[in-house]
């Protein structure tokens, strides 16, 4: 099935800031538990600003908190200090169109989690522990996308120019938020110089 137009101006908009976020981030093979801790509280930091914004445009049912499972990972990996930096809130998300650009952000790395718990099971031995964040959905992972892509592109199909670039602007802020928390967590490689 192709994609939507309204979801291919949200992966346009989002692409640079994408991209550059995947480049650095430091879970490969080879993540150590501290990288590991550092990747959970800069999301944590990111989640909680951003989580209560998902609540204006997705259904969350039964499902349990983001951040409670970032917080309960990072207890099970005996993180002793779980107080997080501070965080000015985002105004792009304070709207329907801001909700919509979290949701695209925020259910789109859940397949990415799924990646990225394998790749710190092998390295750290967890067998699955401390990963209720990674491994959010589990093997619902893919349905649930689906079905936000569904919900995304239906939402865009009715709303104006400007509500999508809302959304646009706002998937924007949130990978921004995501790229400073890690960041500030120590769980990004450090930008390459410009050369040229």
């Amino acid at each position: 099935m192709p994609a939507s137009p309204f979801l291919e101006e949200l992966r346009r908009a989002t692409r640079a800031a994408h991209q550059a976020l995947d480049a650095r981030s430091g879970v490969d093979a080879e993540v150590t538990r501290d990288e590991y801790i550092a990747l959970l509280r800069g999301s944590l930091t990111a989640v909680e600003l951003v989580e209560p914004a998902l609540l204006g445009f997705t259904r969350a049912g039964n499902e349990p908190s983001r951040a409670a499972c970032l917080r309960a990972d990072l207890v099970a990996l005996g993180a002793a200090r779980l107080d997080l930096p501070e965080h000015p809130p985002i105004a792009e998300l304070a709207t329907e169109a801001g909700a919509v650009g979290a949701t695209y952000v925020v259910e789109g790395s859940a397949l990415g989690g799924m990646v990225m718990s394998r790749l710190v099971d092998a390295a750290l031995g967890l067998e699955g522990r401390a990963q209720s964040y990674l491994r959010y959905r589990g093997d619902r992972t893919g349905e649930a996308w689906r079905r936000c892509v569904g919900e995304l592109s239906a939402w865009g199909g009715t709303a104006s120019t400007e509500r999508r670039r809302s959304a646009c602007a706002a998937a924007c802020a949130v990978f921004a938020l995501y790229d400073s928390a890690l960041t500030n967590a120590g769980a990004l490689r450090a930008r390459a110089p410009n050369v040229g």
